[in-house]
């Protein structure tokens, strides 16, 4: 899993982008090699969790559902993408099957039928019911139409293209663009296409805050849609 994850993800950002244009990019630069050798670590890392969380009874892998999430994912095009690059891939949502209700020990989001494992750290923590929109976020992880403002720590609806915002979780189609990363504070960017218009890349970095994780990266990493926590 983790070497064809990698694989898959880095052929696409660069299918999509130019070098130059995700050379800055921490997660994808500066090249496709050294894109897919930082993914596999990362997916790695998910792996290990993955058989840990099995030897547990407290989550089910299911490769077929990699097989489906990977295969939906190549044949996605770069404007499909841009236009929203956390969309959702059901396939990608089921990688893993939880088996964990509320209340039930957890070190891992993707353990909880809810979604949300909160308090794990050293020791195990528990599931918890994700937070509504106008509800507290301290402890607890929005739904998915739903950012947590750090502000206020409350989760608050998903703002649409135009709309001024910070980052790119508060925006609906995954891009606050248009960010100076020197500028002063407050910085504002506004939402819309991920990575701006005028190109078909979606994984930018740079004035534009761009370069988050696309919507692969996040189902295997978080393994549930936008959680905005």
């Amino acid at each position: 899993m983790p070497a064809k994850a990698a694989k898959t993800i880095c052929t696409k950002v660069y299918a999509c982008c130019m070098a130059s244009e995700v050379a800055n990019n921490g997660q994808y630069g500066p090249d496709q090699l050294g894109c897919e050798v930082k993914l596999k670590t990362a997916f790695d890392g998910q792996k290990n969790a993955g058989t840990a969380s099995e030897s547990k009874g407290r989550a089910t892998y299911k490769g077929d559902k990699l097989a489906e999430c990977l295969a939906a994912y190549e044949k996605l095009t770069c404007e499909e993408l841009k236009k929203n690059a956390d969309a959702e891939i059901a396939a990608c949502d089921a990688v893993f099957e939880a088996k964990v209700a509320l209340d039930g020990a957890c070190s891992q989001d993707f353990e909880c039928l809810s979604g949300s494992c909160r308090g794990a750290g050293a020791a195990d923590g528990a599931c918890k019911a994700r937070s509504a929109i106008g509800s507290s976020c301290m402890d607890t992880a929005c739904v998915d139409e739903a950012y947590c403002n750090g502000g206020d720590s409350t989760c608050r609806a998903l703002k649409s293209d135009g709309e001024a915002c910070a980052a790119h979780r508060e925006c609906a189609t995954g891009g606050c663009n248009g960010r100076n990363p020197d500028g002063g504070m407050p910085n504002m960017g506004t939402c819309g296409q991920k990575g701006g218009p005028g190109t078909t890349c979606y994984a930018q970095d740079g004035c534009s805050i761009a370069g988050g994780a696309p919507l692969i990266v996040l189902a295997l990493a978080a393994l549930r849609r936008r959680r905005r926590s």
